[in-house]
């Protein structure tokens, strides 16, 4: 495993949008034993329940998530651009169970082996500019949050990316030796999934456990940067609402959790107000 080294700065970073093709949907007259998913288009035929595999390689999903890190938490400070990697799972057992008491073990370990590592999740997140996020069930503001999704949320440049993923490679290991958890069938292979152009460099010969790079276009990239909820206190996305009010005047409406952005927002002269849910 390569040594994790304190993230550097980022540079300023353009963002990225990604569309949403428009569903398909079939005339009443087509349904039959009709079942639907929580994501996704009907069905015609409700499926019979597959069991969870035994074995299943990890999904690592990592995209550039912010340019102004420090409004989501003090921890990402100085750090010039925020990265959000998703973890996906699907096999019993999975490196995501009860991953925030796994990881406080696996810190704790690492730490008796090399007290220059963080020892607790608090030094985890002031030492390495990082954050763990489990995404809950409460969906504010519509945006189709996956329940229990994990995310890290890293903090610098392209470099901490690639130094993270030493530390997280050692983690699914840590998780495949845990003699008091049920057994793994055998070490994970992992899966890292990473948008064309961003400039991410795993070296995955310094990996323990197999591992795989793809280069994904943002068209092709496999989870929205919203099926994670965001790493700030409240939860929450903010979110920008178009209307066109006239011809020649588009009305711009921001909700969600705009507290954070109160400066950026009074320096753009834009007054806000509570909304009372009453209208």
């Amino acid at each position: 495993m390569g040594k994790f080294t304190t993230p550097s700065p980022a540079k300023k970073a353009a963002g990225t949008t990604k569309k949403t093709a428009a569903r398909q949907v079939p005339a009443a007259s087509s349904f039959s034993n009709l079942s639907i998913s929580s994501r996704g288009a009907p069905s015609q035929t409700a499926a019979a329940p597959q069991p969870t595999p035994q074995e299943a390689a990890v999904l690592v999903y990592c995209q550039s998530y912010s340019t102004i890190p420090e409004v989501f938490d003090a921890v990402f400070s100085g750090q010039g651009q925020l990265w959000q990697i998703q973890l996906v799972h699907e096999a019993r057992p999975s490196v995501c169970y009860r991953i925030v008491n796994h990881w406080a073990e696996f810190l704790k370990s690492m730490n008796e082996s090399d007290t220059s590592t963080p020892a607790n999740m608090r030094e985890f997140e002031r030492s390495w500019s990082a954050k763990l996020v489990i995404t809950n069930t409460d969906d504010k503001d519509c945006l189709g949050h996956v329940p229990y999704r994990i995310a890290f949320y890293v903090g610098g440049g392209t470099a901490a990316v690639a130094n993270f993923a030493g530390p997280l490679d050692a983690f699914f290991k840590h998780r495949c030796e845990d003699e008091t958890e049920p057994r793994f069938a055998s070490t994970v292979a992992v899966t890292w999934h990473v948008l064309e152009g961003e400039g991410i460099s795993i070296k995955t010969y310094e990996m323990d456990c197999r591992t795989d790079v793809q280069d994904v276009k943002r068209a092709d990239f496999c989870v929205a940067i919203t099926d994670a909820q965001p790493p700030s206190r409240q939860r929450r996305h903010t979110i920008a609402h178009f209307q066109s009010a006239a011809p020649a005047l588009l009305s711009i409406v921001f909700s969600g959790d705009t507290y954070p952005l109160r400066k950026e927002f009074a320096e753009a002269d834009m007054l806000g107000q509570r909304d009372d849910g009453t209208g």
